[in-house]
């Protein structure tokens, strides 16, 4: 009897022990605690079996705190057991982590399953509209290499940011009696900073941002203005480092404005949009420092968290925050935006990607059109986001917890790599189509003016294997008996792209000599001697009511390659205008103006020529089309 009695209480003292630990765990997973709860819920699924909610809070532990590969087994108990009880969200969630440890297949499976339950989720639009745009993001050539900063610890590092010929960056706090955020387990973050070259190539020792910024909670991630003197950067909702918590409990984030006084930051305010009931936090200034970017899951947004912009006044006050819409946001996660002159850089794990969360662009001047995922290697299948980038250098930075890191997450060096492309021309006699041999090709890159001779072979073709990406060219073709005919050409941003070229030449049957039309420097009005030329030439078409001309523009070399672009198209536009007005057919007659880019002498960017040498390139050529 007493021993009946005895394994009867400690049957009831393990329970009470079971228990304990269960309200533990889900009071940890309450406060967002998902280190200590996870640990804590295996414990208790092991002691006592699983159900649908310790399921539920243990996958989502591993979830949120983006741990996918020890998320996925739980999952898929959740999901085998409990499939049709579950909220469809989790499907969502289930998906993010099948593909973040490469169980694509089974991926696309439970896509179907949630687009089934809901058919009209932003996010099975934008599955819909970018599945097949990432399938052949997959096949193209990688236009970036990336490489991990030496400034990584085993910890949380990201969010990096261009400050003078440093980079700001979060980190958690280094010594030996800091406080752990509990959601990690992991000291809390701070701002750091490291002086870089053009490589990325780390100057210096790694160095407390500022002292005058510094909590004992979270600080950073930042972005400055342009002269330094102005920052942005995020923090804990907290009083005298104690964190403040709102009615659920959760510390939120709030953005923070920081002005540089000889030499220390100070005057740090909260900015008015904060409140304390939701969290606003990295901050991205645009270029012009009108407007600021944030992240917010305030209530009335599309998703977890939205993406919205606000005005800054002339006088440092601020407009209305405004949501980005629902092209940019979608029900899941929108973060870390970044701005350039032209592009909203941001993060998603909405929008259908790579693996969680990945980074997106959207042209600011047209935001209706669905965001452009950025591709690999900047885009894994985990998460990557905070990315930045300064274009006068040619630098980016993006962080990610992929594989192959140093610990959680990480910074790393983004490095462009050269664009080029081929180009196959053929050269062919207009009248009959036949190929051209022997034919002499001049190509010259209108950007640098770089100039390049070719000879087509027995087929009529030349190859340029290797051209530049996003470049403009200027291609003249000649031939004995032939006239010389030219075509402008533009290559486009995409790797490896072969283009097809023709260019088809006139046959000289009937030579005519017709002089230059010459202009002053810097205009494009007809002068006197051009008045004689082109009387003389309206008399010969006159004569030749069926001959059919083209006017060829150009200027000397001073001034800029656009500038010249636009003079010598007014030179081409008045010399045609003349003809006009004496009563030439416009069916009969065109022109274009080609700039600096072909002088008859030596007369380019940085010769020091004589007048009359310039007064040579200023000119309209006049060339004979057609003459019967």
């Amino acid at each position: 009897m007493k021993q009946l009695v005895l394994i009867i209480i400690m049957m009831f003292s393990v329970s009470l022990f079971s228990q304990a630990n269960k309200k533990t765990a889900e009071l940890h997973f309450k406060n967002m605690e998902y280190a200590k709860a996870a640990t804590e819920l295996e414990e208790v699924i092991k002691k006592d079996g699983e159900n649908k909610e310790l399921l539920q809070m243990l996958a989502d532990s591993y979830y949120y705190n983006s741990q996918m590969q020890s998320a996925e087994p739980w999952f898929k108990k959740l999901m085998d057991t409990y499939e049709s009880t579950v909220e469809s969200e989790y499907y969502f969630k289930y998906i993010h982590v099948l593909k973040a440890v490469n169980k694509n297949d089974e991926a696309a499976i439970w896509f179907q399953k949630f687009k089934a339950a809901n058919p009209n989720d932003q996010r099975v639009v934008s599955y819909q509209n970018q599945s097949k745009e990432i399938e052949e993001l997959l096949k193209k050539p990688e236009r970036y290499k990336i490489e991990l900063t030496p400034f990584n610890t085993p910890y949380s590092d990201f969010g990096a940011a261009f400050y003078k010929n440093e980079i700001v960056f979060t980190s958690v706090k280094k010594g030996t009696d800091v406080e752990l955020y509990k959601r990690t387990n992991q000291p809390f973050l701070d701002l750091y900073k490291a002086e870089v070259n053009a490589d990325g190539i780390v100057l210096s020792e790694i160095q407390q941002f500022s002292e005058n910024l510094n909590t004992k909670n979270h600080d950073g991630p930042a972005t400055f203005s342009a002269d330094g003197l102005t920052m942005y950067f995020t923090r804990n909702n907290s009083s005298n480092d104690k964190l403040l918590k709102n009615k659920r409990g959760i510390s939120n984030l709030k953005i923070f404005k920081a002005q540089l006084v000889n030499g220390e930051w100070s005057n740090i305010t909260s900015v008015p949009f904060n409140n304390d009931n939701y969290s606003v936090g990295h901050p991205a200034l645009s270029a012009d420092e009108k407007k600021l970017y944030f992240a917010s899951d305030m209530p009335g947004g599309y998703g977890s968290a939205d993406l919205y912009v606000v005005d800054i006044q002339s006088n440092g006050s601020f407009g209305k925050a405004v949501n980005l819409g629902n092209t940019i946001n979608t029900e899941g996660n929108e973060l870390f935006p970044f701005v350039t002159k032209d592009n909203l850089y941001f993060s998603s794990n909405g929008h259908w990607g790579l693996g969680a969360l990945d980074v997106f662009k959207v042209n600011l001047k047209d935001q209706n059109k669905p965001p452009v995922n950025l591709g690999t290697p900047i885009n894994s299948n985990l998460d990557d986001f905070a990315f930045v980038m300064n274009e006068n250098k040619n630098q980016a930075y993006v962080s990610s917890n992929r594989m192959g890191g140093m610990g959680d997450d990480d910074i790393y060096f983004v490095k462009a790599i050269a664009c080029y492309q081929s180009l196959a021309g053929t050269v062919r006699d207009l009248k009959t189509n036949l190929v051209l041999p022997d034919s002499y090709i001049t190509v010259v890159n209108r950007t640098n003016s770089e100039k390049l001779d070719f000879k087509t072979d027995a087929f009529g073709v030349f190859k340029m294997p290797k051209i530049m990406c996003d470049t403009k060219f200027n291609i003249t073709a000649a031939k004995e008996s032939y006239k010389t005919n030219e075509k402008n050409f533009s290559s486009t941003n995409e790797f490896a792209l072969e283009h097809q070229f023709e260019i088809k030449l006139i046959p000289e049957e009937i030579i005519v000599q017709i002089d230059n039309v010459y202009f002053d420097f810097d205009k494009s009005n007809i002068r006197g001697d051009a008045k004689v030329v082109l009387d003389n030439l309206v008399d010969l078409m006159n004569k030749y009511p069926k001959m059919v001309i083209e006017v060829k523009s150009y200027t000397d070399s001073r001034g800029s390659h656009q500038y010249n672009d636009k003079l010598s198209q007014r030179r081409a536009k008045s010399t045609i205008d003349y003809m006009l007005k004496k009563g030439i057919s416009n069916t009969r007659i065109n022109g274009l103006g080609y700039g600096e880019t072909v002088l008859v002498n030596n007369c380019a960017d940085q010769v020091n020529c004589t007048e009359a040498e310039h007064q040579l390139n200023r000119r309209s050529e006049i060339v004979v089309l057609k003459m019967e």
